[in-house]
Parts: structure tokens; sequence; C-alpha cells
């Protein structure tokens, strides 16, 4: 389909108030604005199939999360045209079935217009298959930058753990940091916005350890690491399976694999202000050459390419 007729309409985003989806479709949306590409931002499930229009839609696994615990056929509700933005871990086989109820790889995205691919594994992976798939990590914002309100906060932890869920790898990780008398909270659910900000701000150190050793879990974790970047914070994150990315952030936090981790938040804490001042030069690199502009905008150009 050529681009310019999809464009002949309003742009439809669906959005979820969501930790990383919060996110991710407001920066989408704040770009368009930018360059004034029309489009509109919905919260709400269409009522009906007949309700689904032509324009070009946005949307995401938690579209299809949501369709799968109030909509009897999934399928019904797919839009003709769509982008998908690919967020989540899939098990080996690329099939993922735990909240869709369906194989969405097979069924759903070789109909998509594009796949935009946080991960520049699974953009690899979603092209030897045959998918159109272009890697579009959430990137920088300033959307995304820490309130001026929360900068100086005083640290109340020394290390702040923001997971969507807390698996035994990650609770056995959790367990020997504290061995080594360090300080972790863990928030009782998931935070977005303010709250996410305020918990930041009052940390010394945010880690990332990956969900499982499945490989396809172990992504570099450009949804979260994005977000934390942006906010000027210290990051400890699990070496990843994607060398590349791993190689590009290498010098900008501090990347370890899991049995160090322990240790590098006790290097950290000891060193705080040599460590902190990184992580401003960090963002500093971050905003200038990993802006998210840079990769939507002339994706849209492209005419269903997926290159």
């Amino acid at each position: 389909m050529d681009i310019n007729e999809l464009y002949q309409k309003p742009i439809i985003i669906y959005s979820t108030d969501r930790f990383f989806f919060w996110y991710l479709y407001r920066v989408i949306s704040k770009i368009f604005k930018e360059y004034n590409i029309e489009h509109k931002l919905i919260f709400t499930l269409p009522n009906k199939p007949n309700d689904l229009q032509d324009n070009l839609y946005i949307i995401g696994f938690d579209y299809l999360k949501e369709l799968s615990t109030t909509k009897e056929n999934i399928m019904d509700y797919i839009p003709k045209n769509f982008v998908y933005y690919h967020s989540e871990a899939i098990d080996d086989d690329l099939v993922h079935k735990s909240f869709t109820k369906l194989d969405y790889i097979g069924l759903i995205l070789p109909k998509a217009y594009q796949i935009w691919n946080y991960s520049r594994l699974y953009d690899l992976w979603f092209k030897n298959i045959g998918l159109r798939s272009i890697f579009i990590p959430l990137s920088y914002n300033n959307l995304l930058d820490m309130p001026n309100k929360y900068i100086n906060n005083q640290k109340k932890f020394d290390v702040l753990c923001l997971y969507g869920s807390i698996s035994k790898r990650r609770r056995n990780n959790i367990e020997l940091i504290r061995r080594e008398n360090i300080n972790v909270f863990i928030p009782k659910k998931c935070v977005y916005g303010e709250e996410l900000d305020l918990l930041v701000s009052q940390a010394k150190i945010i880690i990332s350890v990956h969900y499982s050793d499945i490989s396809n879990h172990k992504c570099f974790d450009f949804c979260r690491l994005s977000q934390l970047i942006s906010k000027k914070t210290v990051i400890v994150a699990e070496t990843s399976n994607d060398p590349i990315s791993d190689n590009l952030f290498s010098d900008k936090i501090n990347i370890v694999p899991y049995d160090d981790i322990p240790a590098k938040c006790s290097e950290i804490i000891n060193n705080y202000k040599v460590f902190s001042e990184q992580s401003i030069k960090t963002y500093e690199w971050f905003k200038n050459d990993f802006n998210m502009t840079n990769f939507i905008i002339p994706t849209l150009k492209q005419q269903n390419t997926g290159i």
C-alpha cells in the first residue's frame, strides 16, 4: 500500500496505562505532534469489529492482551492496516500464547504494514522468518527526562528493582546483593509516570536482570534501560545476548555478567560520585546520538519494505 494513501487519515495509536506502554505511545504521539502528523491517541478497544476504520493503526502486545480477555474472536479486531510494536520476550520456538490465546507471530504479525521491534535480536529473527521488521527501540525523548522537582532528591535506597514480575532467578540475585549489606527496595506493583520518577530519584542504583536463562529472554532491554538512562540514573545491567548493543553501551552503563552484579553494586556505592557523574555524560550521549525521532520519522516514510 502507498504510504500517502495511509496518511490521508489520522494515524490511530492504541494505548494502555501500563509501565512501558505508558511511555512508548506518549513518546510516539509527541514526535507526531512535532512533525504535524495527524493522529489520535485512544485508550479503549473497539466495541465491535465494524468500529475499526481504514486508518493506519499503531498497536502492541497490550492491545492483543486486552482483546484476549474481552473478545471472543481476536482476529475480528485486528485492523486492516497496522503497525505492530513488538516489545515482549518470547519463547525459543518463536511462539507466545500465554496472553493472547493464539499464535500471534504466525497469524497476526504477517498482516502488519510494519513491525517496529524493540530488540536487535528479535528484529533479525523476524526478518529471517519473512516478517517486515524494523529495529526501533524505545530511545531518547525529553518526555522521559526526570522532572526538575525530583533531581536533587535524597537517596533512600541503595538499589531499586523495577520488574514486572520477580522470577526465582531475579529473586536469587536480589538476595545475593543484600548479602553485601546493600539496601534493596522492590515496589509491590508496576510503577510509571510520576510514581516511577519519584522512586528512581530516591535510588542510587537501578538493576536490570533478565527474567530467565532462556536465550530469547536475554535481549538488551531497551524498554527499561532507555527510560533509566533518560533520567540520569546509575544502572547495573546484566549482559545480554545482543553483543552489538552491549558493546555500544559498555562504556556508558555498567553491563556485567549475572554473578558479578552484587560486587558491581558494592563498587558503585563505595564510589558513587564517580558513577553518578558518568550517568550524566551517558544521558548527554544518549540524547544526542540515540534520539527516537531519528528512528520513527525515517521509518514512516518507508513503503512496507521492513528494511
